[in-house]
C-alpha cells in the first residue's frame, strides 16, 4: 500500500506537499491523507497524537488481520491487476479523498457507460472493437510496431504513460494463453505527448520518417479558454486547428506540385514533401470532465482487451 500511494503523485498529486520559501517541496501533514501512512509503533508509551490517527486499510483479504477496525478496511479482488485497478477501492479511495466521492461517482458512471456500450453495441458500431481491430491491423498485418497516443489537452498529459503501461504490460507477450509461441508479432510500443509538445518532438518522424499509427484526442469545450488581446480566436481554438491539421496532413500529405505552387524553392522540395497515406484516427470529446474521463479510460481498457482476444493472449495475467 505504501508503494502504491507513493506512486500516486505522478498521476494525481495529493495536497500533502507544497513549495517552501526556497522553492523546494516540503511535507505538510494532512490529517486525512496522512492516515494512509501510519508510522511504525513508537517505543515509548503512551502513543503520540500522530500515532493515534485513525488508519484506513486497502487489502486483498477481508477483514484484514492487522486492521484496527473492520469499518476502516476496504477490500478489492486479488485478481485485479494494478494496471486495471483505477475503478477498484485501491484507485477510487485516494482519488475520492482528493476530488470528492461525487466526482468519482461520475467517473465510474462514465466508465460503466462504455462498459455497457462494449457489451451491447453491434460490432460494426462498437468503439472498443473498432479501435482494437485497427490496432491489430496496423501492428500485426501492416507491421507498424508503434502507436502514438496524442491528447490535445494538457489535463490528459499523463494519459499516454498510463495507456503505455496498460497496453504493453497486458499484451506484451510472446506466447498464447495456452503457452504456445505466437506465430506472428503482437503488441505495440505505445508512447505520446500532449498537443504541441509532441509536434516539436517526434512529429517529424511520424510525417516524414517511418509510419507510426497516431491516435489524436481532442476536446470541443475547453476547460479554461484564454483570449489574448487582439486575437480573434482563443488558445483552445488554435490548439484544435493543430489537432485537425495534423490528422489531415498525415492522410493527404503534400506533394512537390503543392510545394511549387506555394513558391517553395526546388532545393527544399524534397525536404518538405509529405507522402501522406499514413494511419491515424481521431477521438473528439464534447468536454473533459469526470464522466468523459471514465469513458475514455474504459474505451482504452476494452480496446486493449479486444486486441488480446484476437491475438489469443492472456491480457490479464499477474505473473
Amino acid at each position: 500500500m505504501r508503494k502504491f500511494l507513493f506512486n500516486l503523485p505522478c498521476l494525481f498529486p495529493p495536497p500533502c506537499f507544497e513549495r517552501g520559501s526556497e522553492g523546494e517541496p516540503r511535507r505538510v501533514f494532512d490529517p486525512v491523507l496522512t492516515s494512509f501512512f501510519p508510522p511504525p509503533p513508537p517505543l515509548p508509551r503512551p502513543l503520540s497524537p500522530l500515532h493515534r490517527t485513525p488508519t484506513l486499510t486497502l487489502t486483498r483479504t477481508h477483514p484484514p488481520a492487522r486492521s484496527p477496525t473492520q469499518a476502516n478496511a476496504f477490500a478489492f479482488w486479488d485478481w485485479v491487476g494494478g494496471r486495471y485497478s483505477v475503478c477498484s477501492a485501491v484507485g477510487m479511495l485516494p482519488l475520492a479523498l482528493q476530488y470528492s466521492f461525487t466526482e468519482c461517482e461520475r467517473f465510474l458512471a462514465g466508465a460503466w457507460s462504455m462498459d455497457e456500450h462494449f457489451r451491447d453495441a453491434p460490432l460494426e458500431q462498437n468503439l472498443p472493437v473498432q479501435l482494437g481491430l485497427a490496432g491489430v491491423w496496423n501492428s500485426t498485418f501492416l507491421g507498424y510496431s508503434s502507436c502514438a497516443v496524442l491528447p490535445y489537452c494538457q489535463a490528459l498529459a499523463k494519459l499516454a504513460p498510463h495507456i503505455q503501461q496498460v497496453s504493453m504490460e497486458s499484451n506484451g507477450k510472446g506466447v498464447t494463453i495456452d503457452g504456445h509461441p505466437l506465430p506472428f508479432k503482437a503488441g505495440e510500443i505505445d508512447f505520446g505527448e500532449p498537443g504541441t509538445n509532441g509536434q516539436h518532438s517526434f512529429y517529424q518522424l511520424i510525417h516524414q520518417g517511418r509510419p507510426v499509427p497516431a491516435e489524436f484526442l481532442g476536446v470541443i469545450k475547453s476547460q479554461q479558454s484564454v483570449y489574448l488581446k487582439g486575437e480573434v480566436v482563443s488558445n483552445h481554438d488554435e490548439l484544435m486547428c493543430n489537432f485537425f491539421a495534423q490528422a489531415d496532413a498525415l492522410a493527404v500529405g503534400k506533394s512537390p506540385l503543392d510545394l511549387r505552387a506555394e513558391g517553395v524553392p526546388d532545393y527544399l522540395i524534397p525536404h518538405k514533401t509529405f507522402t501522406g497515406n499514413r494511419p491515424s484516427l481521431s477521438i473528439v470529446l464534447p468536454a473533459l470532465n469526470a464522466y468523459t474521463t471514465g469513458q475514455l479510460l474504459s474505451l482504452y481498457e476494452h480496446r486493449i482487451a479486444v486486441q488480446g482476444f484476437v491475438w489469443g493472449l492472456n491480457s490479464f495475467d499477474q505473473w
